[in-house]
Formats: structure tokens, C-alpha cells, sequence
């Protein structure tokens, strides 16, 4: 069964500073420091399988800069059901001394087995079909991505409200054909790839004191985007509105309450991989990922995080988490009978850790919905 049950080995952890260890709040990191993460594992995950990889981070603060001066990820990954992907992150808070926050990402992905339903909220499900691997294709993909904040408050540095600035581009692509297999049994746009370059704006506010733990603030985000057709295949534009509220209790600092809501709507030539969806880390923990697509969608997450015991030795923090999820997608801008009905919902929970310094969070959850069970392990809170 592809539900699976976590198995989770950390091999090996290292860090170290180049002058201080990081303190425990970002506004406490010490001026002119170094923090290395350094994570070889192993894991069981239920939508790519038994998992080994790296990943890397190295966090440089410097005084009076948050929440630190730039960030590098590195994450190589394998799974035993076909999945071969590269990471490759780097973000700074001032960017060539021009005043922009910007963060540039690469993703390179093989992946064997994955996943396509057909579209639409009410999209059947069949447990034979899945276990078959009726649901699953051999894909590869890239994408190389832009996110530039420029502040237009500078006056509190408790507060930022930036413009946005995007751009980027993606592709995907279906490999290998089978005449018993979903995706040439439908075809959908985009099956055969093609790529979707875009350029892009938005607003951004975020008033988190923590942007890797926040207990308390707001974070919320606006894009729109667009590709032109002389730029790629595909004619499209993209709308994402995003909003996160946090809140701890006077009487448990350690205790944070966590919300958040989205939605997504498109419009044009959309490709199957570009088109909202429910289902997987980001959106409805329980369903596989991409469970549900169509040209809009509206998801709600729930989460409560506490942490429970805290340690001397490298910083070691852990605790707990259980959250509920819902959410739904649409052909076409939905009426107000369709706001409220229709929710795909889940529950579930699990462990949180983190070590070396308070921005270094793993992630182990079990989501269950009425389908299936899924487990997700990553690095830091899904939001």
C-alpha cells in the first residue's frame, strides 16, 4: 500500500559557527555569524516512498539585520519510487546594495511515479485504480524562479510592507507512454511539455517577530502574474491571494495557534502542472498531491504547534503539532453556494524538532482524509 508508515533515521547532524551560536530569537543572533545545518537522512514518505538525501543550510546574520543577512539551501534528494531531485536556494535580505530582498530558485526534478487525476472538485477516486498505479506517470521537470521585495515601509522594523517583484520559468513533461495509464488515456494540456515563462508583481505584508517560528502576526501576500505568449508556449495569467494569522496564548509562549487561507484563480492556456490544486504538504495534508485541480481553488489550514521540552545540548528543542485542512477547486468563479460547500477536509499531527538554532525546524505529520493516510517530513513549518 502506498499509505505507508513513517520510518524516519536521522544518520548524522553537524553544525558550526564561525564566531557565535545563533540565540534563540532572530533578534538575538549575534552580529557577524556563521550557523551551518548539516542533515543527512533517511525517511518514509507516502507519496515518494523510502527517501535519502542532504540538505544544507548555512544562515549568516549580521547586527541590526533581519532576519539574517542571506540564507543558502542544498537539498539532493533519491526515493525508491523514482523521484531524483536537486534544490539549489540562495536569498538576501539586500541584494547587490539595491535595497530588494530577493531569493532565486532552482528545482530540477526526475520523478517516476507521478501523480494526475482528472479535473474538478468531484473527481472520482477508485482504490483499485490507485493501487494499480492507474494514477501514476513518468514526468521530469525544472523551474527557475525569481522573488524580489522592495520595502514600501521602512520606518518600523517590526512591520514590512514590500511591492513584489517575480519572474521565472517552468516545465514539465510527460515521459514515457502507457496505453493503460491516465494521463494518455486523457492528454491533458501540457502532457507533452512546453514551458511557462512569467513575469510578475504583488503586495506582501508580514508582521511575524519570527519568520522560520512565528507566535504571533500576520503574513499575508498577493500576486499576479503573467506569460505572454511570445515568452513561452502557454498564454496564461495567474492570480494568488494568501493570508497567515498567528497568535500564543498569554499563559503558554510556547503555544501558537496557526491559520491560514488561500486561493488561487487562473485564466488562458493553462497547463496541467500550472493549474491550482488540492491535495499534497502545501495545500490538504491527507490527499496525494495534486488530488484535485481545476482553474480555482479555496483551502483553509488550522494548525496548533506547542513545544514541549527544550535542551542545552546544540540547542535541542521539541514538540508537537495537530492541525485540520480543507479546501475545494472550481471550473469557474464559483457563486456563494460553492464558497461553503464541497470542502475536501483532513486532520492529523506529529512530531517537531529543532536543533542547532530556532530557525532549523524539522516536520514529521500525518495527514488522514477520507481516501487515505499521508506522512510529510520536511524542513520547517509548511506555513
Amino acid at each position: 500500500m502506498r499509505c505507508g508508515v513513517m520510518f524516519l533515521t536521522i544518520v548524522a547532524i553537524w553544525v558550526c559557527s564561525t564566531t557565535a551560536a545563533a540565540q534563540n530569537h532572530q533578534q538575538d543572533a549575534p552580529a557577524d555569524s556563521v550557523v551551518n545545518a548539516f542533515l543527512p537522512y533517511l525517511k518514509f514518505d507516502s507519496d515518494i516512498g523510502l527517501e535519502g538525501g542532504l540538505s544544507i543550510n548555512r544562515y549568516h546574520y549580521e547586527e541590526q539585520i533581519r532576519p539574517f543577512n542571506n540564507l543558502t539551501e542544498i537539498r539532493l534528494r533519491a526515493t525508491t519510487m523514482g523521484l531524483f531531485s536537486t534544490r539549489l536556494a540562495w536569498e538576501s535580505v539586500d541584494f547587490a546594495y539595491t535595497g530588494i530582498r530577493s531569493r532565486f530558485e532552482f528545482i530540477g526534478e526526475r520523478m517516476l511515479n507521478d501523480t494526475f487525476f482528472d479535473p474538478g472538485n468531484d473527481s472520482p477516486f477508485s482504490e483499485t485504480d490507485w493501487e494499480e498505479d492507474y494514477h501514476f506517470f513518468d514526468a521530469l521537470g525544472f523551474e527557475l524562479t525569481y522573488d524580489g521585495r522592495y520595502p514600501l515601509l521602512s520606518d518600523d522594523p517590526d512591520r514590512h510592507f514590500d511591492v513584489l517583484l517575480l519572474g521565472g520559468g517552468v516545465t514539465r513533461q510527460a515521459l514515457s507512454e502507457d496505453d493503460e495509464n491516465i494521463m494518455w488515456e486523457r492528454t491533458p494540456r501540457g502532457y507533452d511539455g512546453g514551458t511557462y515563462l512569467y513575469l510578475g508583481t504583488g503586495l506582501l505584508y508580514d508582521s511575524r517577530e519570527n519568520e522560520f517560528d512565528p507566535r504571533s502576526g500576520n503574513y499575508s501576500r498577493l500576486e499576479l502574474s503573467a506569460a505572454p505568449g511570445w515568452m513561452g508556449r502557454y498564454r496564461m495569467m495567474k492570480l494568488i491571494l494568501e493570508s497567515s494569522q498567528f497568535y500564543s496564548p498569554p499563559f503558554s509562549e510556547n503555544l501558537t495557534l496557526a491559520g491560514r487561507i488561500q486561493t488561487g484563480l487562473t485564466h488562458g492556456e493553462v497547463p496541467f502542472w500550472m493549474l491550482p490544486e488540492v491535495g499534497g504538504e502545501e495545500t490538504v495534508r491527507g490527499y496525494p498531491t495534486g488530488r484535485f485541480r481545476d482553474n480555482g481553488v479555496l483551502v483553509t489550514n488550522l494548525e496548533l504547534r506547542k513545544w514541549l521540552l527544550s535542551f542545552d545540548f546544540l540547542s535541542l528543542r521539541a514538540g508537537l503539532t495537530a492541525f485540520t485542512d480543507s479546501g475545494r477547486v472550481f471550473s469557474e468563479f464559483p457563486d456563494v453556494e460553492q464558497l461553503f460547500t464541497g470542502y475536501n477536509r483532513t486532520f492529523g499531527g506529529g512530531p517537531i524538532f529543532s536543533a542547532f538554532t530556532d530557525d532549523f525546524i524539522i516536520r514529521a505529520q500525518v495527514g488522514s482524509s477520507e481516501e487515505m493516510i499521508r506522512i510529510y517530513m520536511n524542513i520547517g513549518f509548511s506555513f
